[in-house]
């Protein structure tokens, strides 16, 4: 039975970065179930991406991982950390030992999931096609985040405002100039484990035994998977009912709410998503867009080499671009 290793005295023993809409949470709640580990309070800090990281990793840890008991590994889930240009470096420099986890998703299927769950909490006034124009227009005339102080005014304007400030969509599917910078800051394949959403779809949760191994974890309960096979938070159906379960969940009160209460809404919320679509068009230049950035690369920034069984043929956006047959 593997042990779990020596927590790091002076920062967190594990991250997972990301990327959002790609069952972090699911990999929260498994986590979270396992006596080894504890995991922040709240879920995500947004302590190394955000203002209080001036303040030093001993306060992250006093103030998210008080109920740390001796022998726990302790671990942070944040979705915005494989995005934020600054991160990688931040962490390479607070917590040199610990040990990172990002999972990809097909960067067009996770682009429109990450709309429609800010459009129906009433974050995003904007239809997805909107949205986008948006997305690539913010891309030319930036910002590029780069500075922290664009960063946490875009988090804080959701989190206090409940509005958009910039839009991220499309760039939070730019993998592989993200995973670059975490390799050009020496977080290598033994300190950096990259899974992939879809492989989860197909194998279910037990697909996150890596992830244990990868920590010197013993696999989970049989329970604790289990319980991950219920549909997550994808959405809300309409704007003003996404807006008071946002004040639900800054208040607390959504935890007096019965679970079967929830999963019961889930369901339903899951297939309202299902209902949406994306034109035809759109779906097409995100696609293209993504194989040149994906595939061909930027620079270093590459992603079709290195990832040990990551299997580009799960994401429909990296099939190749159908044939237009010219007439005679």
């Amino acid at each position: 039975m593997p042990a779990p290793r020596s927590p790091n005295p002076v920062a967190p023993d594990f991250l997972v970065i990301g990327t959002a809409k790609a069952g972090t949470t699911s990999l929260h709640h498994i986590l979270s179930t396992h006596p080894d580990v504890c995991l922040s309070t709240p879920k995500e800090t947004w302590f190394f991406d955000g203002p209080a990281y001036a303040q030093g990793v001993d306060h992250y840890l006093a103030r998210h991982f008080a109920e740390a008991r001796p022998g726990q590994l302790r671990g942070e889930v944040a979705t915005s950390y494989l995005y934020a240009p600054f991160v990688a470096e931040r962490l390479a420099q607070a917590a040199p030992g610990a040990r990172l986890i990002a999972i990809l998703r097909d960067p067009v299927e996770r682009a429109f999931s990450d709309w429609w769950m800010m459009h129906s909490r009433g974050w995003e006034p904007l239809f997805f096609e909107e949205a986008i124009a948006d997305n690539l227009r913010r891309l030319e005339e930036g910002p590029d985040f780069s500075d922290p102080a664009d960063w946490v005014a875009h988090l804080d304007a959701i989190r206090r405002d409940g509005r958009i400030r910039h839009r991220t969509y499309v760039d939070y599917g730019f993998y592989g100039e993200q995973l670059a910078r975490y390799a050009a800051q020496g977080f290598g394949p033994d300190r950096l484990l990259v899974l992939q959403f879809e492989q989860l779809r197909r194998q279910g949760p037990g697909y996150f035994d890596q992830v244990h191994a990868f920590l010197g974890l013993d696999k989970p309960a049989p329970e604790a998977l289990e319980q991950t096979a219920t549909p997550q938070n994808e959405a809300l159906p309409s704007r003003r009912i996404g807006q008071a379960v946002h004040l639900l969940h800054r208040t607390g009160v959504s935890r007096l709410v019965p679970t079967g209460v929830k999963d019961a809404a889930k369901r339903v919320l899951g297939r309202m998503k299902r209902s949406q679509t994306m034109a035809p068009g759109t779906r097409a230049m995100l696609s293209e867009l993504y194989r040149e950035r994906l595939l061909q690369g930027t620079g270093t920034a590459r992603l079709d080499g290195g990832l040990e069984g990551f299997d580009m043929g799960l994401w429909k956006s990296m099939a190749p671009a159908p044939r237009v047959r010219e007439e005679s």
